[in-house]
């Protein structure tokens, strides 16, 4: 046969002929030693990084189990979520997606496969936001790292400015040492990612600087040494002294004591002692002593009862039952304080409030008697004179019978006191504040005085004269 069988699919028939021409003749074929292997016309091997795993492998891999942290805009972890990404990469040697230039790999089924895969474990592992700003159609890995790369680090040195800041106003406060360092440390980080690293001393230096008051003892031990510890080295020291300090306050807890009662006068004796493991002192009896002689003096009911918080008096029997020994002789029991506290509302003010001649203030409200008369009366108006306090009541079988009275009341007023009512004082029931009232008020130049909703103490003297 004529024809070549090195050449692939994409050779041509002059580019075949070429090396035909200059073959060796039959003869020297004939006498040629056989080759190792036969030759094939199949596609040669696909190119992959020595070293990297396969596309079915690759495929299998749950990312999140070994790149555990999420990248987010404002978390702050983009030098952790960096850190485990290259080494996951790197582990399974596909670490050239990322780097090198996909476009002469294009045309390898497998590269194509394996860089999909690093797409996927590059979309599995940031947020949806950064999700958005950086997936575009047809993603690579290389192109898509890049984007991610370049969100955080545009605008280096504004957001280091800022961060520096930060990084400076950082105080320990209520923390732990291991959460304070820890937030010094992920300062650092991002510092460090946008290219303004942090140095050891200066770390150690703001370390110290924003301590509590309880570690600046520590602070002339790792100031004096010579070379200066590094941050790890001051983190360690300063966990030791605050498990220290943490095992001392616990022995002082389980060795502190307390005495219910002063030493005996007479024998100078601790009639009491109790050891406490927390912030509770347990009273522990001794049978030897008897339980009364346990608490000095003589108390009365009303000191029990504010020390107990303030119960009731049927909680307040009880608990002091159950101790030997027995209260001074007290009045009835009146707590201020207990009135107060389960009172609605505060005490009203005392009125200043002056009435100088009858009719200058009238106060009306409108009765409903929980019995309906004989007369088929249900409603009764009540007007009181501010000045005077003279009562006049009307029975009322409706409540939109009020203006009928209202009226004819004017006309009494009138006719036997020759006096104007000058003010009218109601709360907002609608028989008052209506278009029929206010038209009546008008013609007469009254005013009308609304109070205001559940304040029985603006309504004026008719509701209490309807309490009664």
């Amino acid at each position: 046969m004529d024809t070549n069988p090195l050449a692939t699919p994409d050779t041509s028939d002059d580019d075949a002929s070429a090396p035909a021409a200059n073959a060796p003749p039959p003869s020297a074929l004939a006498h040629a030693p056989p080759a190792s292997a036969p030759l094939s016309t199949a596609p040669p091997a696909p190119l992959l990084a020595p070293g990297a795993f396969p596309s079915t492998v690759l495929q299998t891999i749950d990312i999140r189990h070994h790149v555990p942290v999420t990248l987010d805009l404002h978390a702050g972890n983009y030098a952790q979520w960096r850190g485990f990404f290259l080494t996951i990469v790197g582990m399974f040697g596909v670490r050239d997606h990322l780097v090198a230039p996909a476009a002469p790999r294009r045309r390898d089924p497998e590269w194509v496969m394996v860089d999909h895969c690093v797409v996927h474990w590059l979309y599995s592992t940031v947020s949806p936001e950064l999700l958005d700003a950086v997936m575009q159609p047809d993603d690579t890995a290389d192109v898509l790292w890049a984007a991610i790369e370049g969100i955080f680090r545009d605008n280096n040195l504004s957001r280091a400015v800022y961060l520096d800041a930060e990084y400076h106003a950082v105080v320990q406060g209520d923390l732990t040492v291991m959460q304070y360092c820890t937030r010094l440390k992920s300062f650092a980080d991002q510092l460090r990612d946008l290219g303004q690293p942090v140095s050891e001393p200066q770390q150690l230096f703001n370390m110290l600087r924003g301590l509590g008051r309880q570690y600046h003892t520590a602070i002339p031990h790792l100031t004096s040494r010579v070379p200066l510890p590094t941050f790890l080295e001051a983190r360690s020291f300063l966990l030791l002294e605050e498990h220290r300090a943490e095992q001392a306050a616990r022995q002082q807890s389980a060795h502190a004591l307390i005495a219910a009662r002063p030493p005996d006068i007479r024998t100078r004796l601790v009639i009491l002692r109790c050891d406490s493991t927390g912030d509770l002192y347990p009273v522990c009896c001794n049978p030897a002593v008897p339980r009364a002689s346990y608490f000095a003096g003589v108390a009365s009911a009303e000191l029990w009862h504010s020390r107990l918080g303030h119960p009731g008096k049927e909680v307040l029997r009880r608990a002091l039952g159950q101790f030997e020994f027995t209260c001074a002789p007290s009045t009835p029991h009146s707590c201020s304080a207990c009135r107060l506290g389960k009172n609605t509302r505060l005490p009203f003010a005392v009125s200043t409030s002056t009435s100088y001649f009858p009719f200058q203030l009238l106060h009306l409200d409108v009765w409903t008697s929980p019995v309906v008369s004989i007369s088929g009366f249900e409603y009764y108006l009540v007007i009181i004179d501010s000045c005077t306090h003279y009562v006049w009541t009307f029975p009322l079988r409706n409540k939109s019978d009020v203006i009928c009275v209202l009226t004819a009341f004017y006309a009494y007023v009138h006719t036997q006191f020759e006096r104007p009512i000058l003010t009218l004082q109601t709360d907002n029931g609608r028989e008052f504040d209506n278009l029929a009232v206010r038209s009546l008020l008008c013609r007469h130049g009254t005013v009308l005085r609304l109070s205001c909703p559940y304040t029985t103490n603006k309504t004026g003297l008719p509701s209490v004269l309807s309490a009664l």
